[in-house]
């Protein structure tokens, strides 16, 4: 995410994923048709079982669909006076904020796991954080899709900008691990 003096924030990716959303929609569309064959050919538990898990899938990705349609992924500092936030959501709608109306900033850095066999290249961590943000606005909240990779120097500039934009927020940094899943 490249900081510019208006941009507060930018998602590394801000399309709709209409290609993603349209490949679901057919494979699920021919699951339940098979499994509704299935069912017709004599076995018709495990056809109503691929029927209803599909089903459940359709169900479940439409619901991430809503969720995923009110992320933020840009959030500009717009002229004026006072300034204000001009906050756009994956749908392409701005709501104008207040930055004195933000009553809670939570940043959170995620890194990816470290690999131990990048052989002596500049420390990875660095280059591969991302990062999420939460803002609250009375009984609003927005959360932003992720950022494209950022270094450090870049992150902790753009949080400097955030609290001196919203000095009265409460602001709360963290930092996560993704792992690969193992405990060792």
């Amino acid at each position: 995410m490249a900081i510019d003096e208006s941009i507060l924030w930018q998602a590394g990716n801000q399309g709709r994923y209409w290609w993603r959303w349209s490949v679901w929609t057919v494979v699920i569309a021919l699951a339940v048709y098979g499994g509704l064959l299935w069912s017709d050919s004599g076995e018709p538990v495990h056809g109503y079982l691929l029927a209803g898990g599909a089903a459940l899938v359709a169900v479940a990705g439409v619901a991430y669909w809503v969720w995923d349609r009110t992320r933020v992924v840009e959030i500009k500092l717009l002229d004026g006076s006072p300034p204000v936030l001009g906050i756009r959501t994956v749908t392409g709608r701005v709501d104008r904020v207040a930055p004195q109306d933000v009553t809670r900033l939570h940043m959170i850095c995620t890194y990816g796991p470290y690999d131990p066999d990048s052989h002596g290249e500049a420390d990875t961590r660095d280059s591969d954080n991302v990062l999420l943000l939460e803002l609250h606005h009375g009984r609003r909240r927005y959360r932003g899709r992720p950022t494209a990779y950022m270094r450090d120097a870049h992150r902790n500039e753009l949080w400097a900008a955030w609290q001196r934009l919203c000095p009265q927020a409460t602001a709360k940094r963290e930092t996560r691990f993704r792992t690969p899943g193992t405990n060792d």
